[in-house]
């Protein structure tokens, strides 16, 4: 695959997350709202709003990405 391709130069990628865990204010909490509505912190967000993920998955990923400390 050429330029432009998965991987490839102009990639739409998200943030780093391996560190997300570091910031004292990033809470279980704080990241589950972020998950649900991430307007909610960050006005221009691009992240889309995922408020389809039950409740029980989305602690799961709250409490996983809370343990990411680089």
């Amino acid at each position: 695959m050429g330029p432009g391709g998965p991987g490839g130069p102009g990639r739409n990628r998200g943030p780093d997350l391996g560190k997300v865990g570091q910031d004292p204010n990033h809470t279980v909490e704080w990241l589950m709202e972020q998950v649900r509505d991430p307007k909610s912190h960050k006005q221009d967000s691009k992240m889309p709003a995922n408020q389809d993920l039950p409740d029980d998955q989305l602690r799961s990923l709250a409490e996983y990405l809370k343990s990411l400390q680089g």
